[in-house]
């Protein structure tokens, strides 16, 4: 999937983040992007909207997720913000706390 098939009207270019698969559907408020963080558990950042008035549930722009991989309902928020680098590096941080 692609989030600009998924959004073909998102304001905001996302970078190709090493390791992570465009796990976009047009039926979720915004943009993810996944990759497994060990054997149970998954990784997702959600991308909202730049525009905070078009984001459907306000809030942050990013939101970085740990969740059963099978499952995926069960989402244990790690960080809500409106910056990008901070995002990538609570991800970063998990996958180096993993692979110890």
């Amino acid at each position: 999937m692609s989030y600009l098939k998924e959004f073909p009207d998102f304001d905001f270019d996302i970078p190709h983040i090493e390791g992570f698969t465009d796990t976009s559907w047009h039926n979720n408020v915004s943009p993810s992007f996944a990759r497994k963080l060990n054997d149970t558990h998954s990784i997702t950042l959600w991308v909202d909207y730049l525009d905070p008035d078009r984001r459907e549930c306000g809030g942050t722009q990013f939101l970085v997720c740990v969740h059963e991989t099978e499952d995926g309902e069960n989402n244990d928020v790690i960080l809500e913000t409106d910056h990008l680098p901070d995002a990538l590096e609570a991800i970063k941080n998990l996958l180096s706390e993993a692979t110890q």
